[in-house]
C-alpha cells in the first residue's frame, strides 16, 4: 500500500527505496509512514509548492517525513523573523530543503559569522537566497576561505564584493581555486588581471579548465590570435560566459548586417562587448551611421556602437 501510494505521488521505485532505508525513516512502519508522508504532502501543497517540487525536495532531503508540521511550520517562521520575506523562504527550502535540518541556532551562527566577514544583513540575505547551502558549512570554513582569496592577492572588499555576487564561491574547493588561477596565469593573464576579470565576471570560476579552453581554441579558428583573446577578455571576461554557438551566431549575424569578416574582427578586437550586444542594436546603428554617410567611423572607432 505504501509503494502503491508513492509511486502515485509522483515517486519511482529507486526513489522510494532510497527514502526508506533513510537512517531518519527507517523506525516508521509502513502505516506510520503512509500517515506521515500524506501529512508532510499535504502541508507542502497547502504551501503553493507543487507535487512535482515537493517529490524533489523530498528526494533531496527524506528525513523532512519525519519533521512535525510544527517543525516545518516553525522553521518557515524563524527564516522570515531573520528578514527573508515569504516568497524567498518559499524558493530557498524549494531549492534547499536541508534547511529544515538546521536549527535556527546554527544559522543564526552563520549570519553572525558571515558579519564578522563584513558583509551586511542585507547582503547576506541576497546571498543565502541564491546559495541557501552556505547556512550548512561547519564553523569557520567560510573565514577560512575567505582568508584563503586574501592570500591569493584579492582584498577585503573584493572578496566581498565577489561573493555577494556569486557566493557559490565559498562552495569550491581550495584546489580548485587555486587550479584555475594556476592556469589563467599559464594563459598570459597576470595576477591583477584575473583579480579585475574576477570582479567583474565572480562566475568565472563557474567555468572549468576545459571550457575556457575550448573557448580560446574556438575564438582562434574564427581568426583571433592568443593575445587578442587575452587582451579582450581581460576587457570583457564575459566572453568566456558565452557558448561557442552564441559567438559564431553573431558573428554570421554582423556579416549578413554588411560588415566583412575583417571588419568584424578587427571592430570586436578593439570592443569585446560588441559580442555582448543585441544584433537589434548593431542593426540600429549601422542603419544611422549609413543614413548619415560615416558607415566607416563605426568600424574605425567602435565606442560609437555603444
Amino acid at each position: 500500500m505504501l509503494r502503491e501510494y508513492m509511486i502515485e505521488l509522483g515517486y519511482s521505485n529507486d526513489d522510494i527505496d532510497m527514502i526508506i532505508k533513510t537512517d531518519q525513516i527507517t523506525r516508521y512502519k509502513d502505516e506510520s509512514l503512509y500517515n506521515k508522508i500524506g501529512e508532510i504532502f499535504n502541508y507542502l501543497l497547502s504551501l503553493g509548492y507543487k507535487r512535482e517540487d515537493i517529490v524533489k525536495m523530498t528526494i533531496m532531503a527524506p528525513g523532512m517525513f519525519s519533521y512535525s508540521i510544527l517543525n516545518l511550520d516553525n522553521k518557515f517562521k524563524d527564516l522570515i523573523g531573520l528578514g527573508f520575506s515569504w516568497k524567498n523562504v518559499f524558493e530557498i527550502i524549494k531549492c534547499y530543503p536541508h534547511i529544515y535540518g538546521l536549527s535556527i541556532d546554527i544559522i543564526n551562527k552563520k549570519n553572525e559569522e558571515m558579519k564578522q566577514l563584513g558583509y551586511s544583513d542585507n547582503e547576506i540575505r541576497k546571498m543565502i537566497i541564491n546559495f541557501p547551502r552556505l547556512y550548512s558549512y561547519g564553523e569557520g570554513s567560510l573565514k577560512k576561505k575567505f582568508n584563503f582569496l586574501l592570500e591569493l592577492g584579492f582584498s577585503k572588499e573584493d572578496i566581498i564584493f565577489i561573493t555577494k555576487n556569486y557566493s557559490n564561491i565559498y562552495g569550491y574547493s581550495v584546489d580548485r581555486i587555486r587550479l584555475q588561477m594556476d592556469y589563467l596565469l599559464s594563459l598570459g593573464y597576470n595576477q591583477e588581471d584575473i583579480i579585475k576579470m574576477i570582479k567583474k565576471l565572480p562566475t568565472l570560476f563557474r567555468l572549468s579548465i576545459d571550457n575556457i579552453q575550448l573557448k580560446i581554441d574556438s575564438m582562434i579558428k574564427l581568426g583571433y590570435e592568443h593575445k587578442d583573446i587575452i587582451k579582450m577578455t581581460k576587457i570583457f571576461p564575459a566572453i568566456f560566459s558565452y557558448s561557442v554557438d552564441h559567438i559564431n551566431n553573431k558573428i554570421n549575424e554582423m556579416v549578413e548586417l554588411g560588415f566583412s569578416y575583417n571588419e568584424i574582427l578587427l571592430m570586436t578586437k578593439d570592443l569585446p562587448s560588441l559580442l555582448g550586444l543585441s544584433i537589434d542594436k548593431i542593426r540600429e546603428k549601422k542603419e544611422f551611421f549609413d543614413w548619415i554617410g560615416i558607415s566607416q567611423v563605426m568600424i574605425i572607432n567602435t565606442k560609437y556602437m555603444i
